[in-house]
């Protein structure tokens, strides 16, 4: 992804991994090193790019938590965290986590300082600027002919193809089927192939029109990850399902508020449920106007970019909500 982040004029420095570690249980290992020895690689190239004080450091990443935090105290105005674990402690000003689980308002609490203020909810959603300007544009779907299939950047198990092989025999009752893929992803030719198969299926790769393809779009089957927020917040149906072990609870939890439909872990999939409900969607065109407005209702107040929002906090509220 550092090219990408590049071309699109941003700076990028690169840290160097540690062949010695150790073998983390879990994300730590995505680290590749100590989080002592990211600190102090990350202060060093800071102070190397002659960057000695921060308005805003924001940290996003799985395999740190205070320990790595508190050695940027004084080299930032304010630190924000994003997460969505709620499962080691913190060391910020501000902490983000943008989903619906069971407890979202209070899990948080034990693990971060007194000072800390929180945005928790979909209502903090990190979404790109054009969403903004294509929600003015949405309108209540009123029935199902246009599908869009994306399982995010990589999709290493390649829901993508199995997916759409299931659903093969109903793929001619649609108008149009927009498949996207990432630059990353494994199986993009043999994705591409399946496609050429079909005179309304179109493949596409690294897009970067998601919201207007999401407001043309009927809708959706995808991963439970950020995508998530997006489909929501521009009233779009979903059929979502976990491919990843932190998806899971946040997917049933959006499940069991109906703004999604949640179909369960990839590794349970089953051919015929997403035919079925696919089915389910074509045949009555009721279902999408009613999953459409819900959405439509749910988000119909967040208008203002999170950003905005964040730099703008009166610092005398401590949660956001």
């Amino acid at each position: 992804m550092a090219s990408y982040i590049e071309a699109q004029g941003f700076n990028v420095a690169l840290l160097e991994n540690n062949p010695n570690v150790k073998n983390n249980p879990l994300y730590l290992s995505w680290l590749a090193s100590t989080q002592a020895e990211d600190a102090m690689q990350t202060l060093a190239t800071l102070k190397k790019h002659n960057i000695k004080k921060m308005t805003l450091l924001v940290v996003d990443h799985y395999s740190l938590d205070s320990v790595w935090e508190s050695q940027f105290q004084g080299c930032s105005k304010q630190l924000l965290v994003i997460d969505d674990l709620a499962d080691r402690q913190h060391q910020c000003d501000m902490l983000l986590d943008q989903n619906i689980v069971p407890s979202y308002l209070t899990r948080y609490q034990p693990l971060l300082p007194k000072h800390c203020k929180t945005f928790l909810g979909l209502n903090y959603a990190l979404l790109r600027e054009d969403f903004y300007h294509y929600k003015k544009k949405v309108k209540v779907r009123t029935e199902l002919q246009r599908l869009f299939v994306f399982f995010g950047g990589v999709d290493k198990d390649n829901m993508t193809l199995t997916c759409l092989k299931a659903i093969s025999s109903q793929l001619p009752l649609l108008d149009i089927v927009r498949v996207i893929v990432g630059s990353a992803n494994p199986h993009k030719r043999e994705i591409e192939d399946f496609c050429k198969d079909y005179e309304n299926c179109f493949y596409a790769e690294q897009v970067s029109n998601m919201a207007e393809l999401m407001l043309n779009s009927d809708l959706a089957m995808g991963a439970g990850g950020t995508t998530t927020a997006e489909r929501i917040f521009l009233g779009l149906p979903c059929l979502v399902y976990a491919i990843a072990d932190n998806q899971y609870l946040i997917s049933k939890s959006l499940g069991a508020l109906g703004w999604i439909d949640f179909m369960g872990k990839m590794q349970r999939f089953e051919a015929h449920k997403l035919q079925d409900i696919l089915s389910a969607y074509l045949s009555a065109p009721s279902l999408i106007e009613r999953k459409s407005t819900q959405l439509l209702s749910a988000t119909q107040d967040h208008v203002e970019h999170f950003i905005a929002q964040i730099l703008k906090a009166d610092n005398s509220r401590k949660h956001l909500i």
